[in-house]
């Protein structure tokens, strides 16, 4: 039992080294790689040196690696240059190397299963420390234009120059700077493409400036432009700006006037050219009307391009009399009675005499029992409408009055007299009996 059970043992120990020692990667999965880093550096000196690396996705350590240089399809163009791991180091680009673009790939082989990752690096002419030179684009940087034979204008700008700019050049290359070619322009900080050709639509040209100073320094700046065939054509009569060129011949106004352009001359840019616009033309304005008094900007819109000029808005000028005088009306000036004289009773009928005094009003008020104000009030027609029904009542009120005093005067004449006609007939009557 005792040596059965070291078989068995022994048995486990094979089993266990054989699970152990085989490899996590499965023949004919495939292999996949990618970079631990970047796959494209740039150095700006010939002695710093280039570090690339790779990682497996799916494989194990028994992964051989292999690094040469290539192109940037990836055909070697060389022997093998590094051997054994996933990491190779570029030992410094050679200043007869600037601007040329290195091209370097790992392959990786497993288990007859092979994969392949490609870097690249370049040697930039900069040579400039942080406080040194910087080149800036003047025009844009990145162009494109839909005709053909359309030229396209790039500029440079250098920052923190030392000394003159002792020489530029331009050269084709790719979208990281790296030159493809020979120079293609010498001597001046902008560089004119002459048009591109329609069978190259859709596709972008990189071009490098690269600028020296007296000091030294170097710098390289990219720029880029497209054909779009596809970008509708602009028109060339399009505005693209105004200006107020002639402010109007009026621009003093009061509140409540319209604007007047007459002398309004504003410039419309076109891509063309300008032309001007005389009294308004073609052009809008607000305010119309002015509603508020003092300084003010008339906005002038074409096109949805904008520009202003200032106008002064005085008060609306005051159209009422400068002074309106008025007698207030006394509601309470009551009529003095009606004055009667009667004549004494005689033998004859005698006419009798009344005499009815006409009624009599406070005189008018003068203007120094007027209030005193500071400013001359102002009536309105509802003033005059409360004054005229206000006159209205005393009247109806004052001849209401006079006719209850009228009454109480005639009533007692009326007496008397009918008295004195009664007097009169017995009399009458009586002298006619002693005739007889």
């Amino acid at each position: 039992m005792i040596m059965t059970h070291r078989g068995l043992l022994r048995v486990l120990a094979v089993f266990l080294a054989v699970l152990f020692t085989l490899p996590a990667y499965a023949a004919g999965d495939p292999l996949e790689l990618r970079a631990v880093g970047e796959d494209f550096i740039a150095v700006y000196s010939s002695e710093e040196e280039i570090a690339f690396e790779v990682e497996v996705l799916n494989g194990s350590d028994e992964v051989r690696f292999q690094w040469f240089q290539c192109d940037q399809d990836g055909n070697a163009s060389g022997g093998e240059i590094g051997f054994g791991g996933k990491a190779y180091v570029v030992r410094g680009i050679p200043n007869e190397l600037m601007g040329e673009v290195l091209y370097y790939k790992c392959v990786a082989t497993l288990y007859g299963e092979v994969a392949e990752h490609i870097f690249s690096c370049v040697l930039y002419p900069m040579g400039v420390e942080e406080e040194g030179m910087t080149l800036y684009a003047v025009s844009d940087q990145d162009i494109v234009i839909n005709d053909p034979e359309e030229e396209i204008a790039f500029e440079v700008g250098a920052e923190n120059a030392v000394g003159a700019l002792q020489w530029t050049e331009w050269y084709r290359c790719d979208e990281h700077g790296a030159i493809t070619g020979d120079d293609i322009g010498f001597g001046g900080t902008a560089y004119v493409v002459r048009g591109i050709p329609e069978e190259y639509a859709g596709e972008r040209f990189y071009y490098a400036c690269i600028v020296r100073d007296s000091g030294g320094n170097e710098g390289l700046f990219v720029f880029s432009c497209m054909l779009d065939l596809s970008i509708p054509e602009e028109d060339d009569e399009a505005v693209v700006g105004i200006t107020v060129t002639s402010v109007p011949t009026k621009t003093t106004y009061r509140v409540g006037d319209l604007i007047d352009l007459t002398g309004l001359v504003v410039r419309i840019y076109t891509r063309n050219g300008f032309m001007d616009k005389m009294d308004g033309d073609g052009v809008a304005v607000d305010p119309e009307l002015f509603r508020d008094p003092g300084e003010q900007e008339v906005l002038v819109a074409c096109e949805g391009f904008l520009d202003t000029f200032t106008v002064t808005v005085t008060a609306a000028e005051d159209t009422t009399a400068a002074s309106v005088e008025t007698e207030p009306i006394s509601a309470e000036s009551d009529p003095p009675a009606a004055e009667t004289e009667t004549a004494p009773v005689e033998t004859e009928p005698a006419p009798v005499e009344t005499e009815t005094s006409a009624p009599e009003t406070e005189p008018p008020a003068t203007e120094t029992d007027l209030p005193v104000s500071d400013t001359v009030p102002l009536i309105t027609s509802d003033d005059t409408m409360y004054a005229v029904s206000e006159f209205s009542d005393i009247l109806q009120e004052t001849a209401k009055e006079t006719a209850e005093k009228l009454k109480a005067i005639l009533i007692p004449v009326g007496i008397g007299v009918g008295a004195v006609a009664v007097v009169g007939v017995t009399l009458a009557v009586v002298l006619r009996k002693k005739k007889h």
